[in-house]
């Protein structure tokens, strides 16, 4: 079985940086900013927004997820949360979607030979995570 944690850094979390990214560029915030904002570069912000990057999981057919990011992004707009603290909404967003079960689906067609009804892995682990964070 591939590694939990190895795909959610290269598949999940660029996913929820995509969404995050395309929100505040939908806002009215300069791509430029949005980089300077969740500390990456402004290449990376312009390949989010053309999905050229992240665009692996469609995370708006969750609508808690889309409304998660949502108010993320109006927080960020709003210049409520610094760096840290954007990474850490980041982070909570994530294990949301992993306790959730949403990203098992996608660790499915990267990784066949997981089944994907007995695996309760990330339901067990994240849902302490998202608990403790609310």
């Amino acid at each position: 079985m591939r590694d939990v944690f190895e795909l959610v850094a290269r598949y999940l979390v660029p996913s929820v940086r995509r969404h995050l990214a395309r929100e505040l560029v939908k806002m009215g915030m300069m791509e430029a900013e949005a980089a300077r904002k969740l500390g990456l570069s402004r290449s990376a912000i312009t390949r989010y927004i053309r999905s050229e990057r992240g665009a692996g999981m469609k995370l708006t057919r969750f609508s808690d997820v889309t409304r998660m990011i949502e108010d993320l992004a109006a927080k960020i707009f709003m210049g409520e949360l610094d760096e840290d603290k954007i990474h850490e909404k980041i982070i909570e967003i994530t294990s949301y979607i992993l306790s959730m079960k949403y990203f098992c689906s996608y660790h499915k067609r990267l990784d066949p030979r997981i089944d994907v009804s007995r695996c309760n892995v990330c339901p067990t682990i994240f849902a302490k995570q998202v608990a403790s964070s609310i």
